[in-house]
């Protein structure tokens, strides 16, 4: 093991032992140094590493915690394989449906999501009626609404982790989409709101596949349509 690794495990240790939590301060590169027995130059590029992973944020004049931000590190990474054409949109779209009918699932057991109804009825309220921009948002904020609703930190983090690189192309897609199509969407999102108010699982599963189904052939016009330029 080397010498930066031996640091990171000495932390992962503590979080794993649960001496160290969420906003716990970490102890000082000198502190760390003289028990490992390392030099302060691998203990800082060990904390460097942690940070970069997001289990560890340094803030200036005060130290090293804790952080919370593993799930902006995981975005990061799916930035960067998009951008590298390691993966695809597609294949980001089609992992988001899969985790779209396991948030429904989740959101439709939630005993407590009332409030969360609201919101998407408010959302839904005079969707047509909207400009472009603020049909977009609207679009975002149900889904985001409905991983909410899921109540489960896990799917939250994983679902956060693509949603930028998805919604700049759904952004994409529903800036070319023709009114048609955005009846469509409305009616999908409204189906779905519906399953979730009267608890029928059938009917929202099968909302979300014409949701996604919706987009996939909006996104397939506007590509050929990009490429016949």
């Amino acid at each position: 093991m080397r010498e930066f690794e031996k640091a990171t495990e000495y932390i992962m240790g503590k979080i794993r032992g649960g001496s160290l939590t969420l906003g716990s301060g970490i102890t000082s590169e000198r502190q760390i140094s003289a028990e490992l027995g390392i030099s302060r130059n691998s203990v800082r590029e060990g904390l460097r590493a942690l940070e970069n992973m997001g289990v560890i944020e340094s803030r200036h004049g005060s130290g090293n915690y804790v952080s919370g931000h593993i799930s902006d590190s995981v975005k990061r990474t799916f930035e960067v394989m998009f951008m590298l054409q390691k993966v695809t949109m597609k294949e980001i779209a089609d992992y988001r449906r899969g985790m779209a009918l396991a948030v429904f699932e989740m959101a439709l057991g939630n005993p407590h999501k009332n409030k969360e109804l609201r919101w998407l009825s408010e959302l839904l309220d005079g969707f047509l009626e909207q400009p472009l921009e603020e049909r977009i948002r609207r679009d975002s904020e149900f889904h985001c609404t409905l991983v909410k609703m899921a109540n489960n930190r896990i799917l939250s983090m994983v679902m956060s982790s693509i949603s930028e690189a998805h919604t700049q192309w759904v952004r994409q897609v529903l800036a070319a989409m023709p009114e048609n199509g955005m009846r469509q969407l409305d009616e999908a999102h409204r189906k779905i709101f519906e399953s979730l108010v009267h608890n029928d699982k059938s009917a929202g599963m099968a909302a979300i596949a014409e949701h996604y189904f919706i987009i996939e052939m909006m996104a397939d016009d506007f590509q050929q349509k990009s490429a016949e330029r």
